[in-house]
């Protein structure tokens, strides 16, 4: 599946945008191969990496040498030298001693510990190029932040900061990759630019072509579709947005609130929507539904979803607050795996219904690319 340039996601925004005013922007260095082995090593590094291994070979070389010493021999004054000489012992002199060269340089390499070294060098080279490229694009996204005016935002402002974002966050990846976007992607994600950009008559109409039921932008985003299809990382992508950012958690972050009592309170009532909080919860349907809260067994999820519909109906929270992710169906069809539970038979019919109020129910297909 061929991934699509930026430039394509973009281009029915606002075509021939000019650049942003953006003055002095950090210069991004260039970024690492995606792989340590694609590494091209200078004759100095080369060097460099086989005369560590010839040192770290030579210590080992070292040991067994003296651990043989204190097996085999015994420790006599040389009256000649006035110095303590290992002397083998008579019943050994038949052994021969293992092999220890004077200095390190004398070290011999097999081509399997050589080509190892000159692996770890590449690992090492690499390692350093990825810093200096993610210090860099810490750099440029904060010189970025600090210039972009936060709101209000157009389509290419939200679009070229959420791929800024996610640039970012896959090259802190290991090994880093690059993010692009596939014909079952890009839709989405221009779906969301026109969402966090306040554009109705875009969204709305996007959403239409995509067979999203009733969307709004007064609702929040939830997608749903097969692991590895990149919904974790457009979400992340969007997060920062300048019209409308949220925080994130796992939704096994939350099922351990709930596990911790009295001591995850606190946390229970972030995720169930006190204070206003906008709140992004990925992976919904990977945690446990049953914990004991009080010798009472609650359903994590279900309670947050009810709670934060509860807290919207009463306007202490706003209806667009509430994002989700899952890999989970609303409902079991034919085609559902035996061993994927549905939304329906984890939360209920009353949570699965406060769902589809609280946010535009949007599919994310297409094959993984996880690695």
């Amino acid at each position: 599946m061929q991934a699509l340039n930026i430039a394509t996601a973009v281009a029915q925004l606002r075509p021939q945008a000019a650049p942003l005013p953006l003055t002095g922007i950090p210069t991004l260095v260039a970024a690492p191969p995606p792989l340590p082995d694609q590494i091209d090593l200078t004759p100095e590094q080369t060097e460099y990496g086989l005369r560590l291994a010839r040192l770290r070979k030579w210590g080992v070389l070292k040991r067994e040498f003296s651990a043989w010493q204190q097996l085999h021999c015994d420790l006599q004054h040389d009256e000649a030298t006035n110095s303590w000489v290992y002397v083998l012992r008579e019943r050994f002199a038949d052994l021969e001693p293992p092999f220890c060269p004077v200095q390190e340089t004398d070290v011999p390499l097999t081509p399997a510990e050589t080509d190892q070294a000159l692996f770890d060098t590449q690992q090492r080279v690499w390692g350093e190029l990825n810093t200096r490229y993610v210090r860099a694009l810490r750099e440029q996204e904060d010189a970025y932040r600090k210039q972009t005016v936060p709101t209000p935002a157009t389509g290419l402002q939200i679009a070229e900061a959420a791929w800024r974002r996610g640039t970012f966050l896959l090259s802190q990846m290991t090994p880093p990759r690059a993010f692009s976007l596939t014909p079952d992607t890009e839709p989405v994600f221009n779906l969301l630019v026109w969402y966090f950009a306040g554009r109705e008559d875009k969204f709305v109409e996007l959403a239409t072509q995509l067979g999203i039921e009733h969307p709004s932008l007064h609702k929040g985003i939830a997608l749903l579709g097969p692991k590895g299809t990149g919904k974790t990382m457009l979400l992340r992508a969007f997060q920062q947005n300048q019209a409308r950012p949220y925080g994130m958690v796992t939704a096994k972050k939350v099922e351990l609130s709930f596990r911790a009592g009295d001591e995850g309170r606190t946390q229970q009532d972030v995720f169930c929507g006190k204070g206003g909080r906008a709140l992004c919860i990925d992976d919904v349907c990977t945690e446990e539904t049953k914990v004991k809260d009080y010798g009472n067994q609650e359903n994590p999820m279900a309670r947050v979803l009810l709670e934060r519909y509860d807290r919207y109906q009463q306007g202490l929270l706003p209806r667009w607050a509430t994002h989700l992710s899952s890999n989970n169906p609303l409902y079991r069809t034919q085609n559902t795996p035996r061993d994927m539970a549905s939304w329906e038979e984890l939360y209920g019919d009353r949570a699965v219904d406060r769902l589809h109020e609280l946010c535009n129910i949007i599919p994310v297909l297409g094959e993984s690319r996880r690695q």
